[in-house]
């Protein structure tokens, strides 16, 4: 019978609960971009207006200014979310020093001497 103590909790939650492999994270930003889409459209111009027809041939070449790369907040969620699981597992590692007990028992079975 293992006996329930703050470190045995600690070191469950830790290992099971608090201890999300990064590819959950992964997933569960795959699973936001629907939702996220459908409540913030991105904004397109129409195509006609980001076009320009060259007069010798009258084929349509994008304009300078629209082939440019543009910058948004989702391009920073990306290294924001890596900030954040090394932040995150550096303090699982760094607490999982003090709340580690070698009095407490383990739950492995041991042969007997």
């Amino acid at each position: 019978m293992r006996t329930r103590t703050y470190g045995n909790q600690m070191i469950y939650l830790i290992t099971r609960i608090g201890w999300p492999p990064a590819v959950w994270l992964q997933f569960l930003h795959a699973s936001l971009v629907p939702p996220l889409y459908a409540l913030f459209p991105p904004r397109v111009p129409p195509r006609d207006e980001i076009l320009i027809a060259d007069p010798k041939t009258s084929i349509k070449y994008p304009r300078p200014e629209v082939m440019r790369l543009k910058r948004s907040a989702w391009g920073l969620w990306r290294y924001l979310r890596a900030t954040v699981v090394i932040i995150y597992t550096i303090f699982l590692f760094v607490i999982s020093f003090f709340i580690f007990d070698p009095a407490i028992p383990s739950p492995q079975k041991t042969a007997p001497k």
